[in-house]
């Protein structure tokens, strides 16, 4: 019993410990655009932001829960049907914001912003390709590549700030700081994770996915 608190504890400070660097990467990089932009820009740079919280409401169907909670997740086959499903999630999301970067534009009174706000449709098709893997292993008390994804994606997204401020000089630098972390968040998956990113498709897991993830998109 001792033991097991202790590798309790263990993975609990890590874990605390990488999302302490996750919050803290992104309110340097808030605040590093807060200087380099004027107030009018740090308000386009927050567009962005905006707009991607409303896709990962849209995208946030659990998997990456779904995938320690259900008895299944042992199965291989099983977390290869959940990245069909994530794969068909991502199309979506990816067509969604696509056909709502003009409305949104609009909305905020920023049309010339439209193609800035496809170029984000690429996060979403990224995130097709997460392996759910790196978060199945969460069932044996393995949290590594998680801790690794963690730790290393945000500071990523705010070291790309300065050189996406020095190619173009204005808020578009947060798009380049923001797709520089997903990318890197998605790749980061694949990194000392076993096995590989595979892929299939059942139907009953699309159904199983859905009755699961509503609740969280509504919520």
């Amino acid at each position: 019993m001792i033991v097991a608190a202790r590798v309790m504890l263990r993975s609990g400070t890590i874990v605390l410990g990488a999302n302490i660097v996750d919050v803290v990467a992104v309110l340097l990089r808030n605040i590093i655009l807060a200087r380099l932009l004027p107030v009018e820009r740090f308000g386009l740079a927050a567009t962005f932001s905006i707009l991607m919280t409303m896709v990962e409401t849209f995208q946030n169907v659990g998997l990456n829960r779904l995938v320690v909670q259900d008895a299944r997740a042992d199965r291989p086959d099983f977390v290869a049907q959940l990245h069909g499903a994530q794969i068909a999630i991502s199309l979506a999301a990816t067509l969604l914001l696509a056909a709502f970067a003009y409305p949104f534009a609009l909305a905020m009174g920023t049309p010339s912003l439209t193609p800035a706000y496809l170029v984000l449709a690429l996060v979403p098709l990224a995130n097709a390709f997460v392996n759910l893997e790196t978060f199945r292993m969460q069932r044996e008390g393995r949290f590594g590549p998680q801790v690794l994804r963690s730790i290393l994606s945000q500071p990523v997204g705010l070291l790309a700030l300065i050189p996406g401020y020095w190619w173009l000089g204005d808020h578009r630098a947060a798009l380049v700081a923001i797709i520089a972390q997903q990318i890197t968040a998605v790749v980061l998956t694949h990194v000392n994770v076993r096995p590989r990113f595979s892929l299939a498709f059942d139907p009953a897991v699309m159904r199983t996915v859905a009755a699961f993830g509503w609740p969280l998109i509504v919520n």
